[in-house]
C-alpha cells in the first residue's frame, strides 16, 4: 500500500517516512537510508527524518554519518530534546565525554520532566527483549533525571547482563547514596561488586542488606558464595545457603550452591542430595555435570558419564 501510495504521489511526506521506518523493522537499513535520503531531498528542513537516518547509520556502525545527521537535525530545530540525547550517548561512547555532558545538559533544560517516560519506554522495551534499546532509553531517563533510582536499577541489572561491570557499579552506587536504606539496592550492589571479584566489599554490602531485611534470600546466596569461594568459609556458607533456601525453598540454584559446599565438606550423601533437589525444579546441563561429578566421587563412572552425557544434550 505504501508502494502504491509513493507510485501515485512521490512526494507524499508521511508515506515515505512510514516505508523507511517499515524497512527499518525489517532489517533493510539501506533501503530505510534512501527513503530518508529521498525524503530529505525533498524538505531539507525536516528534522525529523535526519533524526531516523542517523539512528539507521548508527545500527550500522557509522557513528560518523550518525553524527552528522543528529547536528543536522539540531541546526533545523535547535529544541529536539531526541537529538540531543541520542548526540549524546554517542559522544559519550565515542569518548568525548566533556560534549557528551554538553548535549546532556542541554537535553535537561529541554526536557526534564521526560525522564518518566523514557524509563517507561525503556522498561517496556526489556520486557521485550530489546536489551539495546532498553539501555538507551533508560540513559535519557538518567540523564533527564539523575535521582530517578528506578531507571539507574533497570539500567545496572541490563550492564550486569552485558558485562559492563563498572557502569552497573556507578549506577548502584549513585542508587545507595540516594536511598542508603533500601535493601535491595544494596543486594544488587553486592552482585555488582561479587562479579568484578571485589569480595570484602560485596560481603560488607550482602551483611548490610541482610541488616535491613534479614529475610532477603538471594543476599543470602550471595553472601554465601563470598564465603565459599573467596573466604573458604565452608560452614560459614553452608549455614548461608540453608538459610536461603528456608526463606526461599523453590530457588533450585541454591540447593546446587550447597551441594557444591557439601561436596568440599565430604558430605558426599548431602551433596546428592542437594543437587537431585535442584535438578528436580530445574533441569540444567550445569547441575547434570555436577551430579556426573559426584558419581565420579562415588566410583560409579559409567554413571557418571550418562550424567556428563546428559548435561551436554541439555546444553545443547
Amino acid at each position: 500500500q505504501l508502494n502504491e501510495v509513493l507510485r501515485r504521489d512521490p512526494i507524499h511526506e508521511e508515506a515515505r517516512l512510514t516505508r523507511a521506518t517499515v524497512y527499518r523493522i525489517l532489517n533493510r537499513p539501506q533501503e530505510a537510508i534512501a527513503d530518508y535520503t529521498e525524503a530529505i531531498r525533498q524538505n531539507p528542513k525536516l528534522a525529523q527524518a535526519f533524526l531516523n537516518r542517523a539512528l539507521t547509520h548508527l545500527e550500522l556502525q557509522h557513528p560518523a554519518e550518525g553524527e552528522e545527521d543528529l547536528t543536522q537535525a539540531i541546526q533545523i530545530y535547535p529544541h529536539y530534546l531526541e537529538a540531543y540525547l541520542q548526540r549524546g550517548l554517542l559522544r559519550r561512547t565515542l569518548g568525548r565525554k566533556e560534549e557528551a555532558e554538553a548535549d546532556f545538559t542541554q537535553a535537561r533544560k529541554l526536557g526534564a520532566p521526560m525522564a518518566e517516560r523514557y524509563y517507561n519506554e525503556g522498561v517496556k522495551d526489556l520486557g521485550l527483549g530489546r536489551t539495546e534499546a532498553a539501555y538507551r532509553y533508560l540513559t535519557f531517563s538518567v540523564e533527564l533525571d539523575p535521582k530517578l533510582i528506578l531507571a539507574r536499577v533497570a539500567r545496572a541489572r541490563i550492564c550486569l547482563q552485558l558485562g559492563r561491570f563498572d557502569e552497573a557499579l556507578i549506577d548502584l552506587a549513585k542508587g545507595n547514596d540516594l536511598m542508603p536504606n533500601d535493601p535491595g539496592l544494596r543486594m544488587h550492589y553486592g552482585n555488582a561488586l561479587l562479579a568484578v571479584q571485589k569480595y570484602d566489599e560485596a560481603l560488607a554490602e550482602y551483611d548490610r542488606a541482610l541488616t535491613l531485611d534479614e529475610k532477603l534470600a538471594p543476599a543470602h546466596v550471595g553472601r554465601g558464595i563470598v564465603l565459599f569461594v573467596h573466604k573458604k568459609d565452608l560452614e560459614g556458607a553452608e549455614r548461608s545457603f540453608s538459610r536461603s533456601i528456608a526463606l526461599d525453598p523453590d530457588r533450585g540454584e541454591t540447593y546446587l550452591e550447597r551441594a557444591r559446599v557439601y561436596r568440599e565438606m565430604k558430605l558426599l550423601g548431602d551433596a546428592e542430595k542437594d543437587t537431585r533437589q535442584s535438578l528436580s525444579l530445574r533441569r540444567t546441563s550445569t547441575g547434570l555435570h555436577f551430579y556426573g561429578r559426584l558419581q565420579e566421587d562415588k566410583g560409579d563412572l559409567k554413571a557418571a558419564l550418562n550424567f556428563h552425557l546428559a548435561a551436554l544434550e541439555a546444553a545443547i
